[in-house]
């Protein structure tokens, strides 16, 4: 690689506002937006996780939540999250062109996707599964699709549309 190169992943690096070493992340691009690979850290709840790249707050979904107050159906979706991603695990991490990078407390913003297969999004499975349901406070692009997802979870009572409501 040549400096040119190393210049240009720093620079995608900084502009998604990752921090931490080029050499222990790697930048691409996908059509509609520049994604990052890194390893998963550890699974904090439902819809937090943490990386090599800093701690993420997946978007377009809100899990029931497990610390400050144990709502229903939050220790599942912990464990569903933990089920889906292991310590361990190669992530890509997609921004929303529309959607801010961070949160107010600091955790990126992204989609995270299983990098094994390439097409795991793993919000849109927890939505799928009924541990999280769509973030319509702050709709994001894939808000219209996850709806429809959700709308067949609470249809089969999958599981806070079956064990809390």
């Amino acid at each position: 690689m040549n400096s040119r190169s190393v210049l240009a992943a720093g620079a995608a690096v900084a502009a998604l506002g990752l921090g931490g070493g080029a050499a222990a992340h790697q930048t691409d691009r996908t059509a509609d937006a520049p994604y990052l690979r890194t390893t998963l850290n550890r699974v904090i709840d439902g819809d937090t996780v943490d990386t090599e790249a800093g701690r993420i707050r997946l978007l377009a979904i809100n899990t029931p939540e497990v610390y400050g107050g144990v709502q229903c159906g939050g220790p599942q979706a912990s464990a569903a999250m933990k089920r889906l991603l292991q310590p361990g695990d190669a992530v890509r991490l997609h921004p929303d062109a529309g959607e801010p990078n961070k949160d107010r407390y600091g955790r990126l913003l992204r989609y995270v996707y299983k990098t094994r297969s390439g097409t795991d999004d793993i919000g849109r499975e927890l939505v799928r599964e009924g541990w999280a349901e769509v973030y319509l406070k702050y709709p994001t692009s894939r808000t219209p699709a996850y709806l429809k997802v959700q709308a067949v979870a609470k249809r089969h009572h999958r599981g806070i549309w079956g064990l809390c409501r």
